[in-house]
């Protein structure tokens, strides 16, 4: 784990390892999932790095948490090496003492179960109130 600083930090594993674990087969098809047919479970072995970043106050009003998770299998077939890409972001807005809105976004790339890039938002406001 290499941390030249308290806002960033770089973790590569040589040696991981990733499980899936499917609990209902009956109702969720594992193959959607990279899950052989008719098992609840797939183990892999790979590299996993993990990237973390918070920016410190950008611009006195924005915070920016990014973390991105790379995971390469080792289980190479057909001369590709498959992927898992996760990605995500945090700002963290200041609108004054009391309102804090927050918006997250994550990427999710898994070459296992589809070959799309999956994207989630969320927008929250939060209030704080001081006695």
């Amino acid at each position: 784990n290499y941390k030249p600083n308290k806002r960033i930090s770089l973790l590569i594993a040589p040696i991981a390892g990733k499980m899936t674990w499917i609990r209902d087969i009956n109702q969720i098809n594992p193959g959607n999932y990279g899950v052989a047919e008719g098992k609840h479970i797939k183990s892999s072995v790979g590299t996993n790095i993990n990237y973390n970043h918070t920016s410190k106050t950008l611009w006195k009003f924005l915070d920016i948490n990014s973390s991105l998770d790379a995971f390469v299998y080792y289980n190479v077939k057909d001369y590709k090496i498959p992927l898992y890409l996760n990605w995500k972001m945090t700002f963290k807005f200041r609108i004054n003492y009391f309102m804090n809105p927050t918006l997250y976004m994550e990427t999710k790339y898994d070459e296992n179960s589809s070959k799309k890039i999956q994207f989630k938002e969320n927008l929250g406001i939060g209030v704080s109130f001081r006695l």
